[in-house]
């Protein structure tokens, strides 16, 4: 407890002086945030929601996001807000049953269905539409479909992509993935981001390029893979240098790329709070993901 408040202290400290928006000082502000995360997960044998760090830390969402994204920060859920917000939406449901998403505040906490046919037929629709590889699936046709029933005709197109995401998860359909495309991770950066899109060409059966002699591999640094037409051996590093050098194969991807960055560092006024923050972290803190 006496670390916590020793830590408070020099956060509250380093906000007075204004030294957490320097560059030298925000990096160390950004250790003292994390050192509150370890402190609080050690008193109270949990971690801590959002709203606990930044509370705890005296901290806004942003450098609490740098640090998730840094490594293995996972989030503690409010179980009595959400258990309130579920007998809320319980009691709400009971009162008129409709086939619709069940929701607490702002997010998606169930489904609820008018009766057992509904239900078999929206199992039915979203089991087919789950059955097939991302690339194959027809969103379009699975909404009309879905705008059949009764209480889903006058919805939205994102509000019927919403319940079908709920809907999927009720009803335990297990999406089919594709091996090769999970088996690597999150892309860190624009030239892991071309080698994910090399793999996914060769795997749908593309000529364009193909794997080098020992060349598949599920890490990026270890990925070969050779330009057919130009016999070129693409790995992370050569590409890194071939955007450096605008190479036309890449220039495209790497100015969407670089687009995509401004748009997620542009200004966002959070809808509920009035909070300012950048377009990244509303959606890190609305999604509770990683982006």
């Amino acid at each position: 407890m006496n670390k916590l408040k020793d830590l408070q202290k020099q956060l509250a400290d380093m906000r007075r002086l204004n030294q957490h928006k320097s560059v030298a000082g925000s990096k160390k502000y950004r250790e003292l945030v994390a050192q509150v995360y370890e402190e609080f997960k050690k008193i109270n044998k949990r971690p801590p929601t959002l709203m606990e760090w930044r509370k705890t830390a005296g901290a806004d969402a942003d450098p609490i996001n740098r640090i998730r994204n840094t490594g293995n920060y996972p989030l503690g859920r409010d179980l009595e807000s959400v258990a309130r917000g579920r007998i809320k939406a319980r009691k709400t449901t009971h009162a008129k049953l409709e086939t619709k998403t069940i929701a607490s505040g702002n997010k998606i906490i169930g489904v609820n269905y008018r009766n057992a046919a509904d239900k078999t037929k929206v199992k039915n629709i979203l089991t087919k539409y789950f059955s097939v590889p991302v690339n194959q699936r027809d969103i379009k046709n699975t909404v009309k479909q879905l705008r059949t029933l009764e209480d889903l005709k006058p919805k939205t197109s994102r509000s019927i992509i919403q319940f079908m995401g709920a809907a999927r998860k009720d009803l335990n359909i297990e999406p089919v993935v594709v091996t090769e495309a999970v088996a690597l991770q999150r892309p860190a950066n624009v030239s892991e981001h071309i080698l994910r899109s090399l793999t996914e060409h060769i795997r749908q059966g593309g000529t364009d390029f193909k794997y080098a002699p020992k060349g598949e591999a599920t890490v990026y640094g270890q990925l070969k893979i050779i330009d057919n037409k130009t016999g070129d051996v693409l790995t992370r590093d050569s590409i890194r240098e071939a955007i450096k050098n605008n190479d036309p194969r890449f220039r495209e991807y790497a100015t969407r790329w670089d687009e995509l960055k401004k748009l997620k560092k542009s200004s966002f006024t959070h809808p509920l709070s009035g909070e300012k923050m950048t377009l990244l972290n509303a959606l890190q803190e609305g999604t509770g993901r990683l982006i």
